[in-house]
């Protein structure tokens, strides 16, 4: 089935939320390129989105009164997550280069970096939850926290796929 470049992309970042496993076993033959930083983009402003909004609400502010603030913060965080993963992958890149003696893609170790933030993609969610309903506070700050873990762990299976246990450590 021939299909487009968003929903290929949006395929693919489904998968790396859903089945991680699957995901990180298509890293090492998979090219990602411009999906990685729209990812890395995406996944620091719906997390920056999130926290504004659960802090906002916490301090008893409506979020609409400072939404544009809001979102303009929410893009800058989106830049600069996008920064600091291309620096991390680089460093990642070299040293694996280092260490292993063979060579770990830039295009891999960034796809692992931003493919793993995917589920932060989710915290809006919580966002959503304290809009509805600002007593439901706690809920969505476990839900916010779950999506930071998720990626972490997200984080260890891309490595995991690349590179061998002790390096991936």
């Amino acid at each position: 089935e021939s299909t487009g470049e968003l929903a290929w992309f949006r395929a693919e970042v489904v998968r790396s939320i859903v089945h991680p496993f699957d995901f990180a076993r298509s890293l090492a033959r998979e090219h990602f390129g411009l999906a990685g930083i729209l990812v890395a983009l995406m996944a620091g402003a719906a997390l920056a989105f999130a926290i504004d909004a659960m802090i906002l609400t916490s301090k008893g502010f409506a979020l609409f009164d400072f939404l544009p603030q809001v979102l303009i913060d929410s893009v800058f965080l989106g830049i600069r997550l996008a920064v600091t993963v291309a620096g991390v992958a680089t460093i990642g890149h070299y040293a694996a280069r280092l260490l292993r003696g063979r060579e770990l893609t830039l295009d891999q170790a960034f796809t692992a970096f931003s493919f793993a933030l995917s589920p932060l993609l989710l915290a809006p969610v919580a966002a959503l939850l304290i809009v509805l309903a600002p007593d439901l506070l706690p809920v969505a700050g476990v839900v916010a926290v779950l999506a930071v873990v998720r990626s972490v762990i997200g984080l260890a299976i891309n490595l995991r796929a690349l590179l061998p246990s002790a390096l991936a450590i």
